[in-house]
């Protein structure tokens, strides 16, 4: 990124997977568990910012506990405050004391912890009172966007801007750029003009950007801010971030239930009668690639909980003389194929991608590895790993609790 010029990154994500129908959250959380989640967004936190780029831990103070999407509603999480210190916020304060440099206001109501049922990010409450006072935290703080309807509501665009700055946030951002001669930009400059209080404000947020990039980015000298367009070609790929992505991909792959199938399948050579079904074009072909011989079918990644009858039906004729599958699931509509192939008598072993939560139910499967993405690395190990050709080392990061 760094190379790119990105110098901030909204990431990590330090929400709970603390729900199992959260399809917003569930696949970008590190697990349910608050401490290792703690742990490991701090890990990658002070990774991301070794390697000149500034992380931003999201979104604040947790979106995992709902099943709902702040980007279509504004979700409440209906916790008391003692569930809400020790699990939502702890993450959080976490990072705050590791020193994480900035952090993202999520839209989502708490009314047992604030007291109403404001958005987060618009929330003085769960701003000053819990991040900035509570949690110590002096680092910038800048809103999801604006324009999700968890924080806009039936609100203009400009009161809601102006809300989110005067709540405590350093930072407005907007899935729709203000233009300069525009109603909301004119707005907020009229508002600077006459409001002393948001004219201290707005220069309290604007001292907190200026100190993170002369923290963070003068350093790096003028690359900081304008990289070379010469250097990128020689700099990338780079064999050693490819080599260290290959490893990690290996050492992360995880058996969900028993290894009891693998090699998968057993009684046959590669690619006799198998079916190949995903995604992803990439599963498909390197699957090719490790099951010769293997037929394949491409099926859609949306919509994500519930597969097209349509293409159900002709994965079902796709079916026909094939004894095994092995079936790529990112999602719920994903499982919907696995489950056909077990449901037409094949023998079916899953590779897990994103979360393996999806897969929770699934011990009718032969064989099931969780690789955690869809790079080609993370597939390329989840077939050897299927084949026993690397063992599946890595741990599900989910506790049993959730994954009943």
């Amino acid at each position: 990124m760094r190379v790119l010029g990105i110098t901030m990154n909204f990431a990590p994500d330090v929400d709970l997977a603390t729900n199992p129908e959260s399809a917003i959250i569930g696949p970008r959380a590190f697990s349910d568990d608050p401490a290792l989640v703690a742990k490991l967004g701090l890990a990658w936190a002070r990774g991301s910012l070794a390697a000149g780029v500034i992380p931003t831990a999201k979104h604040y103070p947790g979106h995992g506990a709902t099943p709902l999407d702040s980007h279509g509603s504004l979700p409440l999480i209906d916790v008391d405050k003692t569930t809400f210190l020790r699990r939502e916020l702890f993450p959080f304060e976490r990072l705050v004391r590791g020193g994480v440099p900035a952090i993202m206001s999520g839209h989502l109501a708490f009314p047992r912890v604030a007291g109403d049922s404001k958005p987060a990010s618009l929330s003085s409450a769960l701003i000053q009172g819990y991040l900035r006072e509570r949690l110590g935290f002096g680092g910038l703080l800048i809103t999801d966007d604006l324009y999700m309807t968890g924080a806009l509501g039936s609100n203009s665009i400009l009161d809601t801007c102006v809300d989110a700055l005067m709540a405590g946030n350093d930072m407005i951002l907007l899935s729709v750029a203000p233009e300069p001669e525009g109603t909301l930009w004119k707005g907020l400059l009229a508002r600077y003009g006459k409001d002393e209080a948001f004219r201290r404000r707005a220069r309290e947020a604007a001292g907190r950007v200026l100190a993170l990039k002369m923290r963070h980015l003068r350093p790096l000298g003028r690359e900081g801010l304008l990289p070379d367009p010469a250097k990128v070609a020689s700099r990338l790929p780079d064999p050693k971030t490819q080599a260290f992505f290959k490893d990690l991909a290996q050492r992360s792959v995880s058996l969900v239930g028993n290894g009891d199938a693998i090699p998968f399948p057993s009684k046959a050579s590669p690619g006799s009668r198998i079916l190949l079904a995903g995604p992803f074009d990439s599963f498909l072909s390197i699957g090719k690639g490790k099951y010769p011989g293997a037929s394949t079918f491409l099926f859609s990644y949306r919509p994500e909980k519930s597969a097209s009858k349509v293409e159900l039906e002709a994965f079902r004729a796709a079916l026909a003389g094939r004894r095994a599958a092995i079936i790529c699931v990112a999602n719920g509509a994903g499982l919907q194929f696995a489950a056909a192939a077990h449901d037409a008598g094949l023998e079916v072993a899953i590779i897990s991608v994103l979360s393996p939560i999806q897969v929770r139910h699934s011990s009718w499967a032969k064989a099931i590895v969780a690789v955690y993405h869809y790079a080609p690395e993370c597939l390329k190990a989840g077939f050897d790993a299927l084949l026993g050709k690397i063992p599946a080392r890595g741990r599900v990061p989910l506790s049993a609790k959730v994954m009943r």
